[in-house]
């Protein structure tokens, strides 16, 4: 079944953990490696909310949600029952063969968070020595026929190789349908990059030289975008606003004493 990131109507984005095996620095998540997986009786709680914003998919995010992978199951098999559709985001180091066939027919989108192909900067940026699994797991997924969004993060470490980048995943990946690249701007948020990682933002100059580089060297190739300043947006770059953050209706996640939160984040 062809999927287009249209289908995805009104999106609940839920932190179901607060868990990584990445240690990024510039990761947001000022809570992260405190809480284990979110209970299924705590997410009983959401579906009032769920029914008043006509939520019709959860994007499961966290940490990393794949840290357990038996309790991931359980809340994928308990928003499936209910006619969810479901979007994981994931940095696809800890998927495997058996894994993805498991998730094969639950999931109806991955995006594959990877910040740069080049494993010496890949390690300076997450810590870990990962890259070579993410780009295996990344084919295995394609190969299973998963629909996949691969994510790219960009900042003052990374940008100056995005178009070297491009121009290998579109020559590699050419005529896979259910594949889409999205450049997404990095955020100032969260305490522990706001206290360390200043110098990695863009300014906006540097953020519209990137846009404008890109669709001028790539017009024929699905490129989505990201966490865009309000005040760049110009008419041009409308078809490529990600269409899935564009839908959120409700974002969904534990405070730092267990307890849910909804949060309003899209009209």
């Amino acid at each position: 079944m062809m999927v287009s990131l249209n289908d995805f109507k009104n999106i609940a984005l839920i932190k179901i953990n607060y868990r990584c095996n990445q240690d990024c620095i510039f990761c947001h998540e000022d809570l992260i490696n405190l809480y284990d997986f979110i209970e299924l009786r705590i997410i009983e709680n959401y579906w009032d909310a769920f029914d008043d914003y006509k939520i019709d998919t959860v994007l499961l995010s966290g940490g990393e949600p794949l840290y357990d992978f038996n309790s991931f199951l359980k809340i994928v098999s308990y928003f499936k029952k209910r006619g969810l559709k479901i979007i994981l985001i994931t940095n696809g180091t800890l998927l495997n063969y058996n894994r993805i066939a498991q998730i094969n027919k639950m999931i109806d989108l991955v995006y594959l968070s990877i910040h740069s192909f080049n494993p010496r900067l890949d390690y300076k940026l997450t810590s870990k020595n990962f890259l070579k699994t993410k780009l295996i797991n990344l084919e295995l997924l394609l190969k299973l026929e998963v629909p996949v969004i691969l994510r790219r993060l960009v900042f003052k470490d990374n940008y100056s190789t995005i178009d070297n980048e491009i121009s290998y995943i579109f020559n590699k990946y050419k005529g896979i349908e259910h594949f889409w690249f999205e450049l997404g701007i990095l955020e100032n948020k969260g305490k522990k990059l706001r206290a360390n990682y200043k110098y990695m933002f863009l300014n906006n100059y540097e953020i519209l030289k990137i846009i404008n580089s890109l669709f001028f060297k790539f017009p024929n190739v699905k490129i989505l975008i990201d966490n865009i300043p309000k005040e760049l947006l110009s008419e041009k770059y409308q078809q490529f606003i990600d269409p899935i953050s564009e839908k959120f209706r409700l974002r969904v996640e534990l405070n730092n004493v267990g307890e849910y939160v909804l949060e309003r984040v899209k009209v």
